[in-house]
């Protein structure tokens, strides 16, 4: 009976606390799953979550982050930031989103970059004359 419940917490470790078990997800924490799109013109945002990783999503593209509330925490709150790099290497600027992870499951959320504060151009395409 150990054995099969040392074998049950390797396999909970081993897939992250959110990762996939066969078509099943597990979440051992509070978790909401944010899908970003990157709306702003000849751009790759990154997407850093509080655990300091970092995804690019390219112009057009999404990608889809998974936070989750640290353990032990009463705070719902998770903020998600988002900087912006022109694909002339000029710096657009940043911005943060708070989302909310709730207090037991999953959840789902999407975030639609638009606007960053702060940098060199804006996010929409150049007008035309």
């Amino acid at each position: 009976m150990k054995k099969l419940f040392a074998l049950a917490l390797v396999a909970i470790a081993a897939s992250g606390c959110g990762g996939t078990l066969s078509s099943y997800r597990f979440n051992a924490f509070p978790t909401v799953y944010v899908e970003v799109v990157n709306s702003c013109f000849a751009s790759t945002v990154f997407i850093k979550s509080p655990g300091g990783k970092e995804m690019p999503v390219r112009y057009g593209e999404s990608s889809t982050a998974i936070l989750e509330r640290n353990f032990g925490s009463r705070d719902s709150q998770v903020v998600l930031t988002a900087r912006g790099i022109g694909n002339d290497g000029t710096y657009l600027g940043s911005s943060s989103r708070t989302f909310y992870t709730g207090y037991s499951g999953g959840r789902q959320d999407s975030w639609q970059i638009t606007y960053l504060q702060g940098g060199v151009r804006s996010c929409s395409p150049p007008r035309r004359p």
